[in-house]
């Protein structure tokens, strides 16, 4: 059987938000590829507000997008360099 989920109110916006700048993000992902490879980027209300190869300037922004209460809606993610891979060592986790 399948359970619904009424969800009102702040949480309701934060998600639908959300799910617009990932939709954002997939809609223009072949631009932004080329643009920013190698780079974490953040997008909030479906622009690039934010991107950075630097570990210290992503910390340091996630933490002041967090302070702002922003975080939560926005999407952030790595977009990788052309023929980079990346390999998961699970035994290191």
């Amino acid at each position: 059987m399948k359970k619904e989920i009424l969800i009102i109110g702040e949480e309701a916006r934060i998600i639908h938000e959300s799910l617009r700048n990932i939709d954002w993000f997939r809609k223009n992902f072949e631009l932004i590829s080329k643009e920013h490879p190698g780079e974490f980027i953040f997008i909030l209300n479906q622009e690039i507000v934010f991107s950075t190869s630097s570990g210290k300037e992503l910390k340091d922004k996630m933490e002041e997008y967090r302070k702002q209460g922003k975080i939560r809606e926005m999407h952030i993610t790595y977009i990788r360099k052309p023929g980079e891979i990346w390999v998961l060592d699970l035994q290191a986790v």
